[in-house]
């Protein structure tokens, strides 16, 4: 089969406010104290427990040199371009535990009025200093599922009977995929997370959402869908954790993979007639991958996963055929490694995804967001499809998350 080129799309910016959790730690070192100081005439007097709070437990670890760096950096802490996980490293991985054991703690006592920017702070410094781990994953997850929340109060009580249920599904899947980062995250802190890149787009497209139509709720449920699949498969395929899938296997099938074959099938149905006009093999690749993923060994397990990408990028090639979508791509504003792989020169996914969503009505920056949200879910689907690799009752929900995540990201795509 035949496979698009991977996409090269630049990491969402994240720079948010930040807050304090307002909580007691024992006495820091010198060097701690000073860095903490520091911190806070740069950054502000909120920042500045937080930062003691957060940062006194870990840079205990640290050299007095290495220590001193990263306090001449705070003022650059929150700018994408300052990377300082190598210099967190140097803590060690009893660094990583003793920062998650904290904001634990912190996420406890932390006053409601000042939750919101305490996990979002908490996101960003986890970001910075654990890029792409288990502990930076799960603290992205909380923020998600804390906006998702405020969306949801501020929302009309006058909700149809349809609404409620795409509020509940919401709920739902933001919940568990908070729950799946937080296993992985205690499990190993400094773990790598494969749903990184969905789960930092994600929070982009929450924090600039508005609901204001069912249409626009319904481009939100299925996104949290495709990302809870997504935190679901990075759990439960991991070859290291699996101690965890006791806990997690039942929540999986039974909050996110059984709803989703065996409820309400009109929009997975309305998505199996509009991918047969696309391409007429693509539904069968679908329903036989579902059908097959409780036979089969290890072997079969991958087979199906591949269904997965050969399905969306059969569909992808149908709807933005390359004549076409490089006629666009020429000449569009977009840089050009987003558009053409830099080695093949083919087209990219991110490119016949933004070809496909050109044209959809509604907010451009909220459209942006939710291609950012598929071009990173799309690349994850592709990341993980080697990784089940035993025919365990863990692979096979893990695969089924894998499929249903898919599917949601194809609905994103075609129907909303």
């Amino acid at each position: 089969m035949e496979s698009e080129p991977l996409d090269e799309a630049p990491a969402p910016n994240l720079d948010k406010a930040s807050h304090d959790g307002g909580v007691d730690h024992p006495q820091p070192t010198e060097t701690t104290a000073a860095f903490a100081s520091i911190a806070g005439h740069l950054v502000g007097p909120h920042l500045d427990a937080m930062v003691k709070n957060i940062v006194a437990p870990s840079v205990k670890f640290l050299a007095d040199d290495v220590a001193n760096s990263v306090a001449k950096n705070l003022t650059r802490l929150l700018l994408p371009e300052i990377d300082l996980a190598p210099l967190y490293k140097a803590t060690g991985p009893q660094a990583s535990k003793v920062l998650l054991e904290f904001l634990r703690m912190s996420d406890f006592v932390t006053p409601e009025v000042t939750r919101s920017l305490a996990l979002s702070v908490t996101a960003d410094l986890s970001k910075a200093l654990t890029a792409g781990s288990a502990l930076s994953s799960w603290r992205l997850a909380l923020t998600s599922e804390n906006r998702i929340e405020q969306l949801i109060q501020g929302m009309t009580l006058n909700l149809s009977a349809v609404q409620l249920g795409m509020v509940g599904d919401l709920r739902l899947t933001s919940g568990l995929t908070t729950r799946m980062s937080e296993m992985l995250a205690v499990a190993n802190p400094s773990h790598k997370a494969f749903v990184m890149p969905a789960l930092l787009a994600y929070r982009v497209y929450a924090d600039e959402f508005e609901v204001g139509s069912e249409q626009q709720l319904t481009m939100l449920q299925y996104a949290g869908r495709s990302v809870s699949g997504l935190s679901a498969t990075d759990l439960l395929l991991d070859d290291g954790e699996r101690g965890l899938r006791g806990r997690a296997v039942a929540e999986v099938r039974q909050d996110l993979v059984e709803p989703w074959v065996s409820g309400p099938r009109e929009m997975r149905e309305a998505l199996f007639d509009r991918l047969m006009e696309l391409d007429p093999l693509v539904p069968d690749l679908l329903r036989n991958a579902w059908h097959d993923v409780l036979k089969g060994g290890p072997a079969k397990l991958v087979t199906i996963a591949a269904c997965a990408v050969e399905a969306i990028d059969r569909s992808l090639r149908s709807a933005a055929p390359d004549v076409t979508v490089k006629e666009w791509a020429e000449n569009s504003a977009r840089p050009r490694k987003m558009l053409f792989d830099s080695r093949s020169g083919r087209l990219t996914r991110a490119a016949r995804i933004g070809f496909i969503l050109r044209e959809r009505p509604g907010d451009r920056e909220l459209l942006d967001a939710e291609e950012k949200v598929l071009v990173a879910g799309l690349a994850v689907v592709r990341g993980r499809l080697e990784a089940a690799k035993h025919a365990s009752e863990g692979d096979i929900v893990g695969v089924q998350g894998h499929l249903m995540a898919a599917e949601a990201m194809l609905i994103q795509l075609f129907l909303v």
